[in-house]
């Protein structure tokens, strides 16, 4: 691992809802990353760092006091409060993570974390963790024997920290889908993408009121490619629709939901020759879209065709391999 990265390295302070901003640190002569945070002050700037979570420590095998051979660690996952946080450990390189909870500011049971939470493990999940909107509750998905993604569970917190008795909420049956969860980027809502090589298919899920179920967006069909995100009472879709190869956007009424069909998709933005898209990202007052343009990396701005006169402009990343397909920073 030393070999592949700078020690003594930081990276920048990523923001979340709630006021806390999350980074990571790696020291010379070590393996792996530790993660810290920051409480954003109400004049602006940082507060003081507190330590989360060192990746070092988990990669220690407790039985013999060396490092284990392989470590990988998902997350953390703080909880909208951001007074408890999940993770997932894999020591074998199979992508299959055993889920654990703790509180911050230290690994010991406290008021913040349910006396059930301090012993979750729960094993054979994809290591990715949705929080529910009241915090008693996290969302995730478990693998099959051949490690595919296959179903969706919820976990209460004072419940079996094993997850034996964790409900699931939805399975996929066709072994050529896999299912992931994510969340669009207000978090009121979570998505569950099925999807496999050619075809996705999306359904929501209102954390505010779970109760009230999954809404497919599009039934799949074959050859067709999307993902979303919310905004002001629509839904923005990245879309290979209509024969477009290198996606396009498209927006419909969240009202709408569910199976809105694919002609009433109104386009928001169908990009050029030698344009290719490849995520979406709404804020309140404009889309950040990830692509390419004639192979280089590229972030445009788009005002939603809102305004006096449409706007798109680019943000060039020459020295820029690849997106990571996600926008880090918080929602306005």
């Amino acid at each position: 691992m030393m070999g592949h990265q700078k020690e003594a390295d930081q990276t920048i302070i990523t923001p979340h809802e709630g006021g806390y901003g999350y980074y990571t640190k790696t020291f010379v002569g070590k393996s792996y990353q530790a993660h810290f945070r920051k409480r954003r002050l109400d004049v602006g700037g940082w507060g003081e760092e507190e330590f989360v979570l060192d990746e070092n420590d988990i990669a220690k095998d407790p039985a013999t006091g060396t490092q284990r051979p392989y470590c990988t660690v998902s997350g953390p996952h703080p909880d909208p409060a951001h007074q408890i946080y999940a993770y997932g450990t894999d020591f074998a390189g199979n992508d299959s993570y055993t889920l654990y909870v703790r509180s911050f500011g230290s690994s010991l049971p406290s008021s913040a974390v349910p006396p059930q939470a301090v012993h979750i493990a729960i094993k054979k999940t994809d290591g990715n963790v949705v929080w529910g909107a009241a915090r008693d509750r996290f969302y995730y998905v478990t693998l099959d024997k051949e490690f595919r993604q296959h179903k969706v569970k919820v976990h209460m917190l004072n419940d079996d920290p094993t997850g034996a008795n964790d409900a699931v909420l939805y399975e996929e049956k066709d072994r050529k889908f896999l299912v992931g969860l994510g969340q669009t980027g207000c978090s009121r809502f979570m998505v569950r993408t099925a999807m496999s090589a050619e075809t996705t298919e999306c359904y929501l899920l209102d954390l505010q009121t779970p109760e009230a179920g999954w809404r497919r967006v599009a039934p799949r069909e074959f050859g067709h490619h999307y993902s979303l995100d919310h905004r002001g009472g629509y839904l923005y879709v990245l879309t290979n629709k209509d024969g477009a190869k290198n996606a396009k956007v498209c927006r419909f009424p969240l009202s709408a939901l569910p199976d809105v069909p694919l002609s009433s998709w109104e386009d928001v933005w169908v990009p050029g020759p030698g344009l290719k898209l490849e995520s979406i990202s709404c804020f309140q007052d404009f889309m950040a879209v990830e692509g390419r343009e004639h192979g280089q990396c590229i972030i445009w701005v788009h005002n939603y065709g809102e305004g006096p006169e449409p706007f798109v402009h680019p943000i060039i990343f020459p020295d820029v391999a690849k997106h990571t397909g996600k926008m880090l920073t918080p929602r306005g």
